[in-house]
């Protein structure tokens, strides 16, 4: 049985069977595999916008975490040339749940942690604790299609 906690983060008591039901083998390498944090960062990126981003290190080979979009256009006036960007809330919350995860309280801190990354068709949807004290895992879709619908 899972337990969500808050925000796309939960609390399984079995994460096997909790990947299990939303179609992940948690035994096949290529859908979960422990990686280690190479880089952490925050900037604008080429459509002028700021996303976070993290690599990760799986001995040899490497992928990083989809980034999202953390800020929106601001409109002055008409005149594109008055635009700019102002910060969302749920940006600021994403980097909120990612320090939470990963157990930092400063996001270049990430730099090293270990994490289970769950993959569907190829790309990182989810990271999941190791375990230590408690496992939480963090499912980012969940995350965005909460945030993207609330009003």
């Amino acid at each position: 049985m899972e337990k969500l906690i808050r925000g796309a983060f939960y609390e399984p008591e079995d994460a096997k069977a909790f990947w299990r039901e939303r179609g992940i083998d948690p035994d096949d390498e290529r859908q979960r595999e422990l990686g280690r944090v190479s880089s952490a960062s925050f900037g604008g990126h080429d459509h002028g916008g700021h996303a976070v981003t993290l690599m990760f290190d799986f001995g040899g080979t490497g992928q990083g975490l989809p980034s999202y979009e953390l800020s929106e256009p601001c409109r002055v006036s008409d005149d594109r040339a008055d635009w700019h960007r102002v910060g969302t809330a749920s940006g600021l919350t994403y980097v909120i749940r990612l320090c939470e995860l990963l157990r930092v309280d400063e996001l270049h801190k990430a730099v090293g942690r270990e994490v289970w990354c769950i993959r569907k068709g190829g790309l990182i949807i989810a990271l999941e604790q190791k375990k230590l004290d408690g496992r939480l895992v963090f499912v980012q879709e969940d995350f965005w299609r909460q945030y993207r619908s609330a009003p």
